[in-house]
Formats: structure tokens, C-alpha cells, sequence
């Protein structure tokens, strides 16, 4: 579907230049600017280039008009910017969706390539909404990540020149690209060797302040005078939640306890005779997969003393499936006594989802939406087992029934978390979350997957077929259909995090662990703000949470649950789509903005025969208008 999309994104490109080009021109709003760096990919030496953006009276659709051609990752980038923007600082979404953006990139080249005009794009886009006075004696080069973040880019010694040429006093340049590798050639030998050029020090004789910049907040200071950070509060967490989530934690590693108990008597030594391999062919080593097991419960005992409920919960969960694995294997059932019990946990799965109750605060939304993933998995790992049983991979066929077994035990505990919590929760701005006939939430439902598609056809750009659409984004696909719009709000969350995880590691020159927390402190405050709005986001804390625990041993999975938190921190953005409907924008503005819209859809038809369906109200768009004017990189 990944190729779909990009196909159907080229199809925009060859339908839309002159319907785009007169809703670009019919808007009459205020138009704000800002320069650019880029290198020339034929000289490979810096250029100048000019950011407009003109705003305007509308629903929070992003146009974009170029002057040479823009590649796709130029255009995505510029429209994800705007969005991760928006969603980045208290109060902007909503004052975004009031605007339409017309982004117009004007260069003396004949292709602008690359996502470094994404740190630039995103401020301009704060900058216009709030009406603040923009520097043009300031550039700014970087990407533009989830959380407000600014990413690595390449090329710094070229633009820098660049901007000595334009006459610039100051160049923002991503925290951590500093020190710039260049080769260096022996003038005697002619041989080539590698050293870091400090870029502070570099634009000095040039009179020029290179500053390094990790976030939006930082860049807005420098660029307008403004301060748009936030005071940082602490976090308050709820009671309500730690007593629930307390009860979770400790349930789940006493089973732990339980398990480790049934199987220490267990003689494994006729399991390894019996020659039941594994996938690999290999017969595991069963007293390291216990050895594991008892550590992992050791660990999640010491998190969940230590206040880190779902810290504790997850690492007593992951010593149960090995444990659970153990039993089964202990037992030497046959394969057809496997299946059976690959069948009964199916009919135990369509029961218990029966008995899933609805939402009413953003806080159940949550909960809810992880019940259903984790039954989502069970049926998932109940598939695999299957084949792996009947393709022989016994060993693999159990872990994955015992998997199963575990991942359902854990979605019948989090929905008793729910119930409980539903009935424990104070009052609270309240909202029906579930309902073919719920509009607003549908709405939200459209949003959030058309972001997550958008984030995955950028990754594809770099990672082609690192995550497949039609695992991450058919389940959200199928919730739509089914008119279960809390869920997929959810699992599109999930997906849109999974991308924004790679994106943010390619796009940044530090260690891991240090973006990691950047992203944290991010998360943090978007769940300090949506707390104080009476709403305690509890699986974006309960993410938050993990990911801190695992920083300094896990790092790739702190980055990948710290999206997770900061994605779901601010799920009330998207329950607002019946404001985005009312636009005080003229008619005729409407009417050209429709009429590109309208192209856009029967360009793409063919293509996009489910997102058609999927985004039939309220779909932004993103517009291109290509004027042909040496290619160029940000």
C-alpha cells in the first residue's frame, strides 16, 4: 500500500499543477518569509532559497507551490512540519485548524530535494498563526521530529558559506552537528583524511552566529524574540490510576510466582531427547529460557516496589510467556493436543470480546484501545502457532500458543483495569466514544490514519518496506469500517509512533539514549497539560514510564515507547474536527480548494480505492504546483 500511496501522491503532482496554482493565488492572507539553506547537488556548494507562507481563513489544509520542482520528501516533510508544529505547543492545534497554509519555496534551481526546510517550515507555520515578526537576518537548517524536535541534516559547511554570501547574521544548525567532518587532501601526498570542522568557529570571520538548536521552541526565539516554551510543572500522577495499575502489576507477577513454582520441578531432559526442533533446527537451550524467566520476574518485582507499575507488569509479563512455554513443553503434549488448545483459546478470545465495555473519557479510550490491541495479538499469535505446528516447528508453535495464552490473559487484565477505573474515576468532560453515528470522533478516527499513512510513505522514502501499510494500517482500516473510531484513533497512534521511531533515529547525529530523552521531556509536558485538563492519559504515562525504565538498557526500545507516550499524550486534538468544518474563508477560495481537492480524488481513484473510502469527510489535503525553472538538497 506503501507504493500505492507515493503512486497516488505522483498522480496529485500530474493532475493538479494549474487547479493548485489558482487556489494558491485567489487566497488573500498575510504572508510571512524566512530563507533557506541548501547545497547544490551538481556543484555541490551552497545556495540561498526563500520560504513563503501565506495563511489564510480555512480548515488547517497545507498547499504547496514551488519555484523549481520539489521532490515528494521535500513536499512531505513540509506538510508533516506543519503538523508536528501544530500538535508540538499548547494551544496551536486548534488556532491551526482555523488556516489554510500556502507554502511557496522559490530558488535558483531546478529541483529542491531533502526534509531539511522541515525545522524551517514548522516555525513559519507557529510564526503566521500567531502573527509574530520574523527575523530575515536568520536561517535555519534541520528536520523537523515528533515532539517538536530538531533532526540532523548535511551539507553545514556549504550552507554556511551560503549564508555568508546572502549577507546573514546568524545560522540555527541542529544541537549536535557542531563539529562538521570534512575530507581534507594532502596538498604533497594527495592523500585524503578526515577532520572536524567546529561551524561556530567556522562563521566567525564570516561575522556570522552559528547557534545549535534542539527543539521548535528554541528556534521560534531566535527567529521571532518570542518564547513559546512552557513552564515545566511536575507531573502529578493520578491516584486513581497507581492504585488500578498497582493491582494490575501485582496480579500479573504473582502469576509469575505461580508459574515458576509449577514448573521447578519439571525434568526437561526427555523434551531435549525427543528432538523437537524449533524453526532454526536448533533444540533450545530450555534452562537459559528459565534462567531469563526467573530474572524477568526478579526485575518486574523490583519496578513495581519501586512505584513503576507498568514497568513491573510488562517484565513480569514477558517471565510469564517463558514460564507459560516451560509448563506447556513440560507437559509433552502432541501436536493435536497443541491445536485443540490453539482452537479453545480462540473461543476463549470471541467470548471475552464480548465483554469489552465502551469509553467515555480519553483516559478509557486508552485502555480500551490496548485491550484491543492485545487481543488484535492473540488471534495474530494463535495464527502462527497454527502453521508453525502443522509445518512441524513444535517448539515454535508452542511458544507462540503459550504467547497467546499470556497476551489474552493480559487483555482480560487491563480490561478489569478499565472497569475498575470507570467506576472509580471522578467526573470528568466526558465524550461518547462509541457509535456509527458519532461524526466528530469519525472524524478524528480520518485524521489520525491519513497522519499515520503520511508518516509511513516518508520512512518509505529512506527505508523502503520497513514497515508494510497493510500489517500497520489494515487493522485501523477495519475499525473504521466496523464504526469502532476510538480504536482506531488508537492503533493509528501506534502505527504514526512506529514511524515517527525510525524517522527520529536517521535524522539525528547524537546517541540514542540522549534523543530518548528529549523525547521524554516532550512527552512529559504534553501529559502535564492533558492531566490538568481533568483527564489523566493513562497508557501515554504508562508508556512514558517504561521507556524511562528501559533508557539505559534498552535504548531502541525507550525511543520506540517514548512515541508511543508522546502519541497518545494529546488524543483530545482529534476529537475537534466538527470546529475544523466551519471556515470563515470566502466562497471562492472554498470552491478552488475543493476543486484541487476533487481533482486530487479522481486522479487517484484507481489507487486509492480504500482511502477514498476511508477519507470521504474532512480530508486534508496537500497540494502541488510544479513550475519548472541544477538540482538542489536541503
Amino acid at each position: 500500500m506503501l507504493k500505492l500511496a507515493v503512486a497516488a501522491i505522483v498522480a496529485f503532482m500530474l493532475a493538479l499543477n494549474a487547479a493548485g496554482a489558482a487556489a494558491a493565488r485567489d487566497v488573500d492572507g498575510r504572508e510571512y518569509s524566512l530563507k533557506l539553506l541548501a547545497v547544490s547537488q551538481e556543484e555541490n556548494i551552497g545556495i540561498t532559497a526563500n520560504l513563503f507562507l501565506r495563511i489564510s481563513p480555512g480548515t488547517g489544509n497545507v498547499f504547496i507551490e514551488s519555484e523549481p520542482v520539489t521532490k515528494l520528501d521535500t513536499r512531505i516533510s513540509t506538510k508533516l512540519a506543519k503538523e508536528i508544529a501544530c500538535q508540538s505547543l499548547p494551544g496551536f492545534s486548534e488556532r491551526c485548524d482555523s488556516y489554510d497554509f500556502f507554502y511557496t519555496i522559490d530558488a535558483n534551481a531546478s529541483l529542491i530535494g531533502g526534509p531539511s526546510a522541515g525545522a524551517a517550515a514548522a516555525a513559519l507555520a507557529i510564526a503566521a498563526v500567531d502573527d509574530a515578526p520574523i527575523s530575515q537576518s536568520v536561517a535555519v537548517t534541520g528536520t523537523i521530529n515528533s515532539g517538536g524536535l530538531v533532526g540532523q541534516v548535511g551539507g553545514l559547511k556549504s550552507k554556511i558559506d551560503a549564508a555568508a554570501e546572502a549577507g546573514l547574521a546568524e545560522v540555527l544548525i541542529p544541537d549536535g552537528e557542531r563539529y562538521a567532518k570534512i575530507i581534507v587532501v594532502n596538498s604533497s601526498t594527495k592523500a585524503n583524511s578526515t577532520q572536524a570542522l567546529d561551524l561556530v568557529e567556522y562563521g566567525k570571520p564570516f561575522r556570522i552566529n552559528v547557534v545549535e538548536v534542539s527543539s521548535l521552541e528554541e528556534t521560534l526565539l531566535h527567529l521571532t524574540g518570542r518564547n513559546y516554551s512552557f513552564e515545566e510543572k511536575g507531573l502529578e500522577i493520578s491516584s486513581d490510576y497507581s492504585k488500578v495499575m498497582n493491582g494490575l502489576a501485582s496480579e500479573i507477577c504473582e502469576r509469575s510466582s505461580k508459574l515458576a513454582s509449577g514448573i521447578a520441578a519439571t525434568d526437561f531432559g526427555h523434551i531435549e531427547k525427543s528432538q523437537k526442533l524449533n524453526s532454526s533446527g536448533e533444540i533450545e537451550n530450555l534452562g537459559k529460557v528459565l534462567e531469563a524467566a526467573n530474572n524477568l520476574t526478579s526485575d518486574g518485582v523490583k519496578e513495581k516496589d519501586k512505584g513503576n507499575f507498568y514497568s513491573g507488569a510488562s517484565m513480569c509479563f514477558g517471565a510469564n510467556v517463558r514460564h507459560s512455554y516451560l509448563s506447556i513443553l513440560g507437559k509433552n503434549i502432541s501436536v493435536q493436543d497443541a491445536l485443540r488448545q490453539v482452537n479453545l483459546t480462540y473461543e476463549d478470545a470471541a467470548g471475552f470480546e464480548k465483554s469489552i465495555p465502551g469509553a467515555t473519557t480519553l483516559a478509557g479510550m486508552q485502555v480500551r484501545g490496548t485491550v484491543k490491541e492485545r487481543l488484535s495479538e492473540t488471534r495474530q499469535l494463535l495464527q502462527l502457532s497454527s502453521e508453525d505446528l502443522k509445518n512441524g516447528n513444535y517448539n515454535d508453535g508452542i511458544y507462540r500458543l503459550a504467547y497467546a495464552k499470556e497476551r489474552l490473559g493480559s487483555a482480560m487484565a487491563w480490561n478489569r483495569f478499565l472497569k475498575s477505573y470507570r467506576s472509580s474515576k471522578p467526573a470528568v468532560p466526558s465524550f461518547e466514544f462509541d457509535g456509527n453515528k458519532n461524526n466528530t470522533l469519525r472524524d478524528g478516527c480520518v485524521t489520525r490514519l491519513q497522519e499515520a499513512d503520511e508518516h509511513m510513505q516518508y520512512l518509505d522514502i529512506y527505508l523502503p518496506g520497513m514497515l508494510k501499510s497493510s500489517e500497520e494500517l489494515g487493522p485501523v482500516y477495519s475499525y473504521l469500517r466496523e464504526g469502532d473510531y476510538s480504536s482506531c484513533i488508537y492503533r493509528a497512534s501506534l502505527a504514526k509512533a512506529r514511524a515517527n521511531a525510525m524517522l527520529s533515529a536517521l535524522s539525528v547525529s547524537e546517541n540514542i539514549t540522549s534523543l530518548v530523552g528529549k523525547k521524554l521531556r516532550a512527552a512529559k509536558g504534553s501529559i502535564v497539560r492533558q492531566t490538568a485538563k481533568g483527564d489523566f492519559p493513562i497508557i501515554s504515562y504508562s508508556y512514558y514510564e517504561y521507556s524511562a525504565s528501559l533508557m539505559q538498557t534498552d535504548p531502541p526500545s525507550a525511543l520506540l515507547f517514548a512515541e508511543y507516550a508522546l502519541e497518545l499524550s494529546n488524543l483530545d486534538i482529534y476529537l475537534k474536527s466538527d470546529m475544523k468544518m466551519k471556515s470563515n474563508a470566502n466562497d471562492k477560495n472554498k470552491a478552488a480548494a475543493f476543486a484541487v481537492g476533487f481533482a486530487a480524488s479522481l486522479a487517484a481513484t484507481a489507487l486509492f480505492f480504500l482511502a477514498k473510502k476511508a477519507f470521504g469527510r474532512n480530508k486534508k489535503r496537500m497540494i502541488i504546483v510544479r513550475k519548472r525553472i541544477k538540482p538542489v538538497k536541503h
